[in-house]
């Protein structure tokens, strides 16, 4: 399919106001026309206009919440996984991130550049062709998962409740399942809560 006739979604989690509002304006302002689901983990954080709310279980579950993001998007977009503690950058973040996925069909999983912390030390520091590759996973910071892996491999396994290992897990599913990860340096969004 071509990439520019793919919808496209954005799931965050959200569990702190003053996180997620620097978040929400960073979307709001480069990638307004998208479809957008939070799921929230307080009552804290009012409903922002044109989201698709999610009111997250008392007993949180990183998998699980994460779940119910990607189950209440459009059936038919591909994802873009985000947390609330990404900031983006730049106009077009989403389109690109969508081209550039879409430039060879087996890529399954896309990250852009990390400016901050990152899990897989390429996302940091990718080299300088429009996507590499990596068997290593790619932490769910800001990640773009096309409709067909999720078709394919399915959502996130809710045995994993607390942070990290859930992502390996998928990445190695999508893997196993002939899915490649990438990373590009094309598109850059910035990721920490402090310093913005």
């Amino acid at each position: 399919m071509v990439a520019k006739a793919r919808k496209v979604t954005l799931c965050v989690m959200a569990r702190f106001r003053d996180i997620f509002e620097p978040f929400r304006e960073s979307v709001e302002k480069f990638a307004p026309d998208f479809e957008k689901v939070m799921v929230r983990d307080t009552h804290d954080i009012p409903d922002p206009k044109g989201w698709t709310v999610i009111q997250g279980p008392e007993m949180f579950s990183y998998s699980a919440n994460r779940n119910l993001g990607w189950r209440a998007a459009d059936p038919d977009s591909d994802l873009l996984d985000l947390g609330d503690d990404v900031r983006l950058l730049e106009s077009a973040t989403v389109e690109r991130l969508r081209d550039i996925a879409y430039c060879e069909p087996n890529v399954g999983i896309l990250s852009p550049k990390i400016i901050g912390g990152a899990g897989n030390p390429m996302q940091n520091t990718p080299p300088i062709s429009p996507i590499s590759y990596t068997n290593m996973r790619i932490p769910l910071i800001a990640t773009y998962v096309k409709r067909e892996v999720i078709d394919t491999v399915g959502y996130l396994d809710e045995q994993f409740s607390g942070y990290g290992f859930d992502d390996t897990d998928y990445c190695r599913r999508a893997l196993l399942a002939g899915y490649r990860l990438g990373i590009t340096p094309c598109v850059s969004v910035k990721h920490g809560a402090s310093g913005y």
